[in-house]
């Protein structure tokens, strides 16, 4: 239940590394670059977004069975 939103904020942040690393290079910046980090941005709000929500409801099965 939580290893996709995981797998996903590791994703994310892989992604925002190499955008990160290939702008730090000025030179070889690329607008894609840019477009890279907003989106692994958002990528790991989602998950994050996500996985807290499924720890929520895991609490409160938890409580249905208690």
């Amino acid at each position: 239940m939580f290893d996709s939103s995981i797998s996903g904020i590791r994703s994310g942040l892989a992604m925002a590394e190499r955008a990160a690393s290939n702008i730090s290079r000025f030179e070889s910046a690329d607008p894609k670059d840019f477009v890279d980090m907003m989106v692994a941005e958002r990528a790991v709000e989602a998950n994050v977004a996500a996985l807290r929500t499924s720890l929520r409801m895991s609490e409160h099965l938890i409580d249905l069975f208690a």
